[in-house]
């Protein structure tokens, strides 16, 4: 477990490097994400090295996210003054977000009968 914790730990801080050499406008945790899934996908990190320390940090997920939900109490005034645009804005994302998924859900399982159908007049069936 530890050896998975140091990996994902060192991902990370390979991230954070790259996000602030190359200036980009990524943060270092979406690219440490990137990196580790391209070091799963090649075989050079293999899932059950990682897997444990993976879990244990998606169970304690609430706890990571303690340090975000508390400075938004700090910025609470700012968030008062745009209240309306705040919650439209939430609405109006998670709405769209809703409508997207049920699109690519939809397309997948289309695809998905269309290949089980070619796939059973191809053997005969």
């Amino acid at each position: 477990m530890i050896r998975g914790l140091g990996i994902l730990v060192g991902l990370l801080f390979a991230g954070e490097a790259v996000s602030r050499y190359l200036h980009l406008p990524i943060p270092g945790n979406v690219i440490g994400f990137a990196l580790l899934f391209l070091l799963l996908i090649s075989g050079i990190v293999s899932l059950d090295k990682v897997e444990e320390s993976a879990d244990l940090l998606v169970k304690n997920m609430l706890f990571l996210f303690l340090p975000a939900v508390v400075s938004t109490v700090t910025v609470f005034g700012v968030i008062n003054r745009q209240l309306a645009a705040f919650v439209v804005a939430s609405f109006a994302s998670t709405f769209l977000v809703m409508v997207v998924s049920a699109k690519v859900v939809d397309l997948l399982a289309r695809r998905a009968v269309e290949a089980k159908a070619r796939t059973s007049r191809q053997r005969g069936f």
